[in-house]
């Protein structure tokens, strides 16, 4: 307001005298809807200006609001409409939390919609976060075969795609249908074009699966020499018989991972053979079968991991198996993350008297399942065995737990973090999570009550009034 008033009393051939680029920086400075009113309504020469530039002048101040209510393929038709559009959207995904925004091309029409950008690659790339997922994620299967001929089109062209705006993904989901209508030719497109990818995964579509004889068929002409994928750094492979996959990528680029996501059916005992791994420092498996560690538990002993997550979809594991592995495991680990897929039968694990644990000196966040809750003299004793070096809690719970107070016996949990927080005195935060779904390909959870050291007494002393 006191911009608009000073430039209000400011002599008019003076401002039409300034030079372009000082005006637009006068008045881009105009942040609040009253300021722009005001220097709106101030004389002819000031509402030509702010009309010739309100795109640049309003963009700012209105793209965190606009971006909450369009989807994804609304934001990339708004950078459409004009230069100022685009550079205004560009410099926004760019600069402010929404780069976690992803250009998703999942049909052939999304491919048609990005011909006519394609027709001018000197404008820059479509894809503003460098973040890319190709393909569809979930397909309808009420037309199913229409969608197959749709999905054959579209893979298709993935090679163009690549060449086009290779240089601009940074991170990159590729997705295999159920049917599999993937090419080498096609997959050889990646370390062809993406130079500068940090970040690959290959998922399958949900509820679908990939035949392993076509996975087979298309990684065995994936190239074995001369891949130019230098700055790759993470790997994912989500593919329920993906152990060819993880064979082609790791001959070539285990040196350089620094974290690798998966299935357990991707993995085997040759995986983490011959240190091929030397600089992965997260590890994080879902859906593994106890089975992999079955014949030897040291198996991740000669990774240098600082993150471990362990997903275990076993109805059971025998008594002391879990205290075995654990004891194998790397020392250098400071997140540690073990969980059960359904969690039916845990209780098992109450049953361990951990008496040969050995501590993990730098474990500062450990993730358990919620059920060691209703044990807390085990849970303490794991704790304390462990180091007692553990400063985060965290509790899986089951995917049905919403609301702390009213899913879970509220009263009873605080009284264990209180007892809790007594014998671990490094222990700072309890917190009750569960993981999004599907929490592979989000890899994040869902925070549901957190309890810290400080306010542990006030949370007892709700419960005890």
């Amino acid at each position: 307001m006191e911009v608009a008033m000073d430039l209000k009393n400011t002599n008019t051939k003076t401002i039409e005298d300034l030079p372009q680029e000082l005006m637009c920086l006068v008045f881009g400075n105009l942040k609040s809807p009253e300021d722009l009113k005001n220097a709106w309504n101030t004389c002819i020469l000031w509402n030509r200006i702010l009309d010739e530039h309100k795109q640049e002048f309003l963009l700012p101040n209105i793209l965190p609001h606009l971006q909450a209510y369009l989807s994804k393929s609304d934001i990339y038709n708004c950078r459409m409409v004009s230069k100022s559009w685009k550079q205004g959207f560009d410099s926004f995904l760019r600069t402010t939390k929404s780069r976690t925004f992803m250009t998703s091309i999942s049909s052939f029409d999304d491919f048609q919609k990005f011909s006519s950008v394609m027709r001018h690659p000197e404008e820059g790339s479509p894809f503003p976060s460098g973040r890319f997922m190709f393909g569809q994620l979930l397909r309808d299967r009420f037309y199913e075969e229409m969608a197959e001929s749709e999905s054959n089109q579209l893979y298709r062209m993935f090679p163009f795609l690549a060449s086009k705006f290779g240089n601009h993904i940074y991170q990159l989901i590729y997705i295999f249908g159920g049917s599999c209508s993937v090419s080498p030719h096609q997959i050889q497109a990646i370390p062809k074009y993406l130079l500068n990818l940090r970040d690959l995964m290959f998922v399958e579509e949900l509820g679908g699966t990939a035949h392993p004889e076509s996975i087979t068929e298309i990684i065995e002409g994936f190239p074995t020499e001369g891949l130019n994928m230098k700055k790759l750094i993470t790997f994912r492979c989500f593919i329920t018989y993906g152990v060819p996959v993880m064979k082609a990528i790791l001959k070539q680029y285990s040196s350089q991972l620094e974290q690798l996501n998966c299935f357990g059916s991707c993995l085997n005992a040759e995986t983490f053979s011959d240190n091929q791994l030397s600089n992965l420092k997260i590890l994080k498996v879902w859906r593994c079968n106890f089975f992999l560690f079955s014949y030897n538990y040291s198996i991740l002993s000669g990774l240098s991991l600082k993150v471990l997550k362990l997903e275990f979809h076993d109805d059971f594991i025998e008594e002391g198996k879990l205290e075995r592995l654990m004891n194998a495991l790397p020392k250098s680990i400071i997140n540690l993350v073990l969980r059960y897929l359904h969690d039916s039968r845990p209780n098992t694990v109450l049953n361990e008297n951990f008496e040969n644990l050995q501590p993990c000196p730098n474990l500062k966040c450990l993730t358990i399942s919620s059920r060691f809750l209703n044990n807390h003299a085990v849970l303490t004793k794991f704790l304390i065995k462990l180091g007692g070096g553990i400063e985060h809690l965290k509790f899986s719970c089951q995917s049905y737990i919403v609301d702390f107070h009213r899913d879970l016996n509220s009263c009873y949990a605080n009284w264990v973090a209180k007892v809790l927080f007594e014998k671990c005195s490094r222990l700072q935060s309890i917190e009750f999570q569960k993981p999004s779904n599907p929490d592979f390909l989000y890899n994040s959870e869902v925070k549901i009550h957190r309890i810290s050291r400080s306010n542990a007494g006030a949370s007892n002393a709700m419960c005890n009034t």
